[in-house]
């Protein structure tokens, strides 16, 4: 006992440096952080969240602190030291200052004052210093600061005018973004790096001519010829604004989140708006792209929810990833025959886009492309495309149909997932490759078809259905499937929701697939063949119609939530005799809803009942567990004993004759006691009658 006590406080000792406070010392309620001869403010505890608002009220930093007999000058206010105190109302900062280090005050909403001093060394404001400190009505810039930071004074919502002192030299993307009761900025005129020329009210970097911080009563010079990044991020205010010939460029996310903007008139000098440049501006309705446009950025009307119709002009080659993403009125867009490719996600829930033309000059089309388009109703898809990308018309619910051109050879995950109102579809020659879920959810179909010379996939006796030629396994059926003999597999999804009320199996296949009739809410029963060896994940997940399932003994594997449902009691025929024998996943019979097992019975083999009383994997999920007659025993010349006479029993049957071993009582098929050549012709004759 002795001993496990001192190595157990010998590991709380090597631990402790581990746990302690992260903070050195505190003084008069201040935490710091020892930084050689130097102090930096820091939060109390191991990390910024260790205590909930450690400061609050009026706090005054002193320009030293002595701790143990040693004087040291306060130079940084450090990271996060003051982060998510909301109950802070006024900081003094002392002239020692060097740093104000990221987000040193972040999300301070109660902080409304701010006095920062002059002081005889360059200072700095790091990235999001001040990021949300909403009630924030006032700040003094002093001569001696030179940087301010990425987002240092992003949502500040109540700071109404902003001076730039000489010294700055750096003023860092977004640094006033979400400002948006600024009515002044200024920069002072002794100022090398940044002017505010004509009294722009606006911040311009006067090397470059470019506007990098503006608000709702900025005017634009005529000198300007760039809108920076962020320039009017976040400015809710900003109602209208004209931008003057002389700008060429519009940087990313320059008028981003500017709700106020109902419009704007872009000149025919810009060459380049760049990403999220526009991104949100609910109220904008419509507004013309000029012919001097090259390029758009990425997302760069994204969440435009009133933008009603676009054209986009000839000079433009390519509509890049999410450009109009989320424009939920957008019902009309004019793609001209300059364009060659669609970008990912581009008019991504685009809900009211009903019908759009996409020129023969495309040749890509990106995943998620049309995603959400429920308005769409056709789309015809140009000859120079091959590729159907994952998800790009996943959930165009009124899709009703598509054509799919000779140059077409691969058809990715999702492609068409959900499109329920998708009645029937033709596979070209040309297509080669159809990834997982391609049709997922296409409830409506009621005719699938692959043309005949195509090498890899097909629709043999008219099935209805899409069969993967090689592995014989159909990847994708319909309400009006007829699944032929040489099926082996069910693929994963391949009835995914379809009004299917039942279903036969051949007893062909062996395997079932990953959700492959998920959700299919009109199936009572399920009887699934002696020959199916594995039940994939979901495969049957809520079925919830689903009130009896038998498993036959050739199972070996039934795969996570393969049987789950919501409110529906069961009853299961299991017909295999050692559940051991049976991988099993979890959540296999689970109910969502009831978690009372108490109406469902499990019945299985004679002398089965204890092991699957024992076996946990069964026994949670069925109030009880009954004894019944297997049909599958003793059948004359089910030599193997998969419940089913082939072709497999004559070869079986005959390798006992020549070799010896064990005989089962089913190899004596004519019954006169004996297992003889006799019997092996009359299996013969069984199975030429199909008797």
């Amino acid at each position: 006992m002795k001993n496990f006590l001192n190595a157990t406080l010998l590991f709380l000792a090597i631990l402790l440096p581990v746990i302690a406070p992260a903070h050195d010392f505190e003084v008069d309620g201040i935490y710091y952080n020892k930084n050689g001869d130097k102090a930096t403010v820091t939060y109390r505890g191991a990390s910024y969240s260790s205590y909930s608002n450690e400061y609050t009220g009026e706090v005054v930093i002193p320009a030293s602190v002595t701790y143990d007999g040693i004087t040291y000058p306060v130079t940084t206010i450090g990271k996060y030291a003051f982060k998510d105190c909301r109950s802070l109302t006024s900081v003094t900062i002392p002239e020692s200052f060097i740093i104000i280090d990221y987000s040193a005050f972040y999300d301070c909403r109660g902080l409304t004052d701010v006095i920062i001093p002059n002081t005889n060394a360059n200072t700095y404001i790091e990235n999001c210093a001040f990021w949300g400190c909403r009630s924030l009505t006032n700040i003094t810039l002093p001569n001696s600061v030179k940087t301010i930071g990425a987002a240092a004074f992003r949502d500040c919502r109540s700071l109404t005018s902003i001076t730039i002192p000489n010294s700055v030299d750096n003023i860092r993307d977004g640094a006033f973004n979400g400002c948006s009761g600024l009515t002044s900025i200024s920069v002072d005129s002794g100022n090398i790096t940044y002017d505010s020329r004509n009294d722009c009210n606006a911040i311009i970097k006067t090397a470059s001519n470019t506007l990098i911080a503006g608000c709702k009563n900025t005017v634009i010079p005529n000198s300007v010829i760039a809108i920076g990044e962020q320039a009017f991020s976040g400015c809710t205010g900003l109602t209208g604004i004209t931008i003057p010939n002389s700008v060429t460029s519009i940087g990313g996310s320059a008028f981003s989140s500017c709700t106020g903007l109902t419009g704007i008139t872009i000149p025919n000098s810009v060459t380049s708006i760049g990403g999220f440049a526009f991104y949100s501006c609910t109220g904008f309705t419509g507004f013309t792209i000029p012919n001097s446009v090259t390029s758009i950025g990425s997302s760069a009307f994204s969440n435009c929810n009133y933008l009603t119709s676009i054209t986009i002009p000839n000079s433009v080659t390519s509509i890049e990833d999410g450009l109009f993403s989320g424009c939920d009125r957008l019902s009309s867009v004019t793609i001209p025959i300059t364009v060659t490719s669609i970008g990912s996600n581009a008019f991504k829930n685009c809900r009211s886009l009903t019908s759009i033309t996409i020129p023969d000059s495309v040749s890509f089309i990106g995943s998620s492309a049309f995603y959400g388009c429920g308005g769409l109703t056709c789309f015809t898809i140009p000859n120079s495309v091959t590729c159907i990308e994952e998800s790009t018309f996943a959930f165009c619910y009124g899709l009703t149909r598509i054509s799919f051109p000779n140059s077409v050879a691969s058809i990715k995950n999702s492609a068409f997932r959900d499109c329920s109102g998708l009645t029937s579809i033709i596979i070209p020659n040309s297509i080669t490759f159809i990834g997982q879920y391609a049709f997922y959810g296409c409830t409506g179909l009621a005719s699938i078809t692959v043309e005949s010379g195509n090498t890899t996939y097909d629709s043999r006796d008219n099935c209805n259905a899409i069969i993967e030629t090689v592995s014989n396994t159909l990847i994708t059926g319909c309400n009006y499937t007829v699944i032929p003999n040489s099926v082996t597999g069910i693929g994963d999804g391949a009835f995914h929701r379809m009004n299917l009320t039942d279903f036969t199996f051949p007893d062909s296949v062996t395997s079932i697939g990953d959700y492959a009739f998920c959700d299919c809410y009109g199936l009572t029963s399920v009887i699934i063949p002696n020959t199916v060896t594995t039940i994939g994940r979901g495969a049957f997940l809520d079925c919830n119609m689903l009130s009896s399932i038998s498993i036959p003994r050739s199972v070996i594997s039934i795969g996570d939530d393969a049987f789950r449902r919501y409110r529906c009691n069961i009853d299961a025929y299991c017909f295999v005799k050692d559940p051991s024998q049976i991988e099993m996943g979890s959540c296999v019979f689970y109910d969502d809803y009831l978690q009372n097992y108490s109406q469902c019975t499990l019945y299985v083999p004679v002398g089965s009942v204890e092991a699957y009383e024992a076996d946990m994997r069964w026994s949670n999920y069925f109030g009880r567990i009954v004894e019944m007659t297997d049909p599958y025993s003793d059948i004359p010349g089910d030599v193997n004993g998969d419940g089913n006479i082939t072709i497999s029993d004559v070869t079986n049957l005959i390798d006992i004759l020549l070799n010896g071993g064990d005989i089962p009582a089913e190899a004596d098929v004519n019954g006169d006691g004996n297992v003889s050549i006799k019997d092996v012709t009359d299996l013969i004759d069984i199975l030429l009658s199909g008797n």
